[in-house]
């Protein structure tokens, strides 16, 4: 099952003016319900704790909304401040699901968060698009290859709460075993060379994340890895002195960085 977030935490992942709102809210009625007068007891004793307690619900909402906003700008700017697989690993677990998340909302999907740490059944984050639902997991993962028994806990929860589909995000690569088992279960695997290019533009902008293959087929005019013989892609440099030419780059990066000229 679905682990549920407390009242306060889902007003924190929910946008900021919400708390806002309810503030306003409560504020209001409290003070109107607490100057109303009426000779039955019962009413008057809810007027009067309803204007004790009116301004201390007001502020707490009021400092949701502060962590609510600032949770927002936080998670945005590090979204933006990506440039490879290596920024990506240098943020903390937490904050790869928060930007992992921030790419998916910025493509058309809600998103639906967890806070806090603990068992997550195999899920990290819940999308939720043209009356679908799928399940993400994230893995950031630097020197180890995400293999079967996490597809298979995946799509336990993808059956457990009757998604529609799977996403496995990690900033390693997967195992060809991870691969022949995902595709006929409707799991889209998304390694770390993948998620890297979305973030940071090097696939064009479309409605949903265009998560296209690096691998490539063999063929007359792609040329194999000198170091691990893998049919090669061709990328783009981003910075440094050959920042914006093109060269060939190993389908299996980062696991082999092997490079050609073009």
């Amino acid at each position: 099952m679905a682990k549920k977030n407390s009242l306060i935490n889902e007003l924190i992942l929910a946008p900021w003016w919400v708390s806002v709102c309810l503030a306003g809210i409560i504020y209001v009625g409290g003070n109107i319900l607490s100057g109303i007068t009426s000779s039955n007891l019962g009413f008057t004793m809810v007027a009067t704790v309803a204007g004790a307690v009116t301004p201390i619900f007001t502020i707490v909402f009021l400092f949701v909304a502060l962590i609510s906003f600032f949770r927002s700008f936080k998670t945005k700017a590090q979204l933006k401040r990506q440039e490879s697989i290596e920024t990506l690993n240098e943020l903390s677990w937490k904050d790869f699901e928060n930007v992992t998340g921030e790419l998916f909302r910025q493509r058309g999907y809600k998103v639906e968060e967890m806070l806090g740490g603990g068992a997550d059944g195999g899920v990290d984050l819940r999308l939720r698009r043209d009356g679908q639902l799928t399940l993400v997991q994230c893995k950031q993962w630097k020197n180890k290859n995400v293999g079967l028994p996490i597809i298979r806990e995946l799509l336990g929860a993808m059956t457990a709460e009757s998604a529609d589909k799977g996403i496995l995000v990690t900033t390693s690569t997967f195992t060809s075993e991870a691969g022949s088992f995902a595709m006929p279960h409707g799991i889209k695997l998304i390694n770390g060379d993948q998620l890297s290019q979305e973030i940071t533009g090097l696939n064009p902008p479309s409605a949903a994340p265009n998560f296209a293959p690096v691998s490539a087929q063999p063929n007359s005019s792609t040329p194999a890895c000198p170091k691990c013989s893998q049919p090669m892609a061709i990328r783009t440099a981003k910075r440094g002195t050959n920042s914006g030419t093109q060269f060939w780059g190993c389908s299996s990066y980062p696991k082999c960085r092997g490079t050609m000229s073009i």
